[in-house]
């Protein structure tokens, strides 16, 4: 409706359009106003792609929305022999080359670490008689925390390794320090049980506490705060070669666990079924990752402890009876939305990996194909659907 200009409002009649004119701009801002962002970030773990097309990982971490990246410190090819002085980041006898250029590269591109310990070196074993030559065995604690000290404070943020006259700067820090990887399985922590007893969360749980007190050491000397996380458990495979992951968690608990940040792994069996996989406790994945929130709370009362997911993924090998492209791409869409809406607990959320790895031979055990790219780089459906989820949730 138009007024003339000869026509005149009343006080009264003025009043009462500003008031609507003003609730109406309120009504169309609120309309327009985008939903909350999410808490969450999210990140990727796959050092080698990160070292073999440095460009091409740092690019899609960008493109893909990823704020943290999760390393691996190996103790077993950091120092294939024991250091002169084992707490000394500088000894002879410690190779810091690969992960000095990653850490570096994930500054450059302001993104937080995760660093993961683990790997026990032969040298290092708490069993000298133990056979095989797996990095699974359980360290001597006294090494495994001198390591723990030497890593921790050569990523302080303060250890110049040419010195203060020398033309490089400082490492950078490094603030969240995970003490092993998926203790709960045979094939990264041995031994899990003696005869039919469950004695891994007890072993584990004694090179976690030695890590938090070593963490804690180097806080206090470089007067800085880093974050220990524990845990780390996969979902739990059954049989004799891993312990379940509530299973594990009530163990930790009984051992008196320290820890800042609770950090799991909760693998589909295979992602062809979206998230409803039909597992059930004491194993977990996303199906049921509402009873692992629960149990810990249970277990720590009343902590409250930020969760992260340090490794998840689907994998797309037919061999290894893993998902389809399409079914992967399905399975990120549905996970990065549950974590985001459902668990805001969960705080960080690390996939695994970013580019498939080489299979030697079908079905082989050791390779993983839950890349958004595949072997050849190209990349699969999972890559898009990765980008457009998280333009919705972030």
């Amino acid at each position: 409706m138009e007024i003339s200009s000869n026509e005149r409002f009343s006080p009264g009649a003025t009043r009462w359009v500003l008031l609507a004119v003003a609730a109406l701009t309120a009504c169309l801002a609120l309309a327009l106003r985008p939903a909350p962002a999410s808490a969450i970030e999210v990140g990727f773990m796959d050092p080698a792609f990160a070292s073999d097309q440095p460009d091409v990982f740092w690019d899609d971490m960008a493109q893909l929305g990823g704020t943290i990246v999760r390393l691996d410190a190996y103790w077993a090819d950091i120092a294939k022999t024991r250091p002169a002085q084992p707490r000394n980041p500088a000894s002879p006898g410690y190779d810091w080359t690969v992960l000095d250029r990653l850490v570096k590269d994930a500054a450059a591109h302001q993104v937080q670490i995760v660093m993961t310990v683990w790997r026990t070196p032969l040298w290092a074993r708490a069993q000298k008689g133990a056979g095989g030559a797996s990095y699974a065995f359980a360290p001597n604690l006294n090494d495994f925390g001198a390591f723990v000290f030497a890593a921790a404070t050569r990523y302080s943020g303060k250890f110049d390794p040419d010195g203060a006259a020398g033309p490089e700067p400082a490492l950078p820090r490094v603030p969240n320090w995970e003490m092993w990887n998926e203790p709960n399985y045979i094939g990264a922590l041995r031994p899990q049980r003696q005869g039919n007893k469950v004695v891994s969360p007890k072993i584990y749980t004694r090179i976690l506490n030695r890590g938090y007190k070593e963490i804690t050491a180097v806080e206090k000397a470089q007067r800085i705060k880093l974050n220990v996380l524990g845990g780390a458990m996969n979902r739990g495979f059954g049989g004799k070669g891993s312990v379940a992951a509530l299973v594990f968690l009530r163990g930790m608990k009984a051992a008196n666990a320290k820890f800042d940040i609770a950090t799991v792994h909760p693998y589909p069996p295979t992602g062809v079924e979206g998230l409803d996989d039909g597992t059930i406790a004491p194993n977990i994945t996303l199906a049921n990752f509402g009873e692992y929130v629960k149990e810990l709370d249970k277990l720590w009362k009343p902590k409250k402890y930020p969760i992260w997911i340090t490794e998840f993924g689907a994998q797309t090998d037919p061999d290894r009876n893993g998902a389809s492209y399409a079914d992967q791409a399905k399975f990120v869409r549905l996970s990065l939305k549950r974590f985001a809406t459902k668990f805001p607990r969960v705080k960080q959320l690390i996939w695994f990996m970013l580019r498939d790895e080489p299979l030697e031979k079908p079905g082989q055990s050791d390779k993983w194909q839950s890349g958004l790219r595949d072997v050849n780089g190209a990349k699969k459906p999972s890559y898009n659907a990765w980008v457009q989820t998280i333009q919705q949730i972030l």
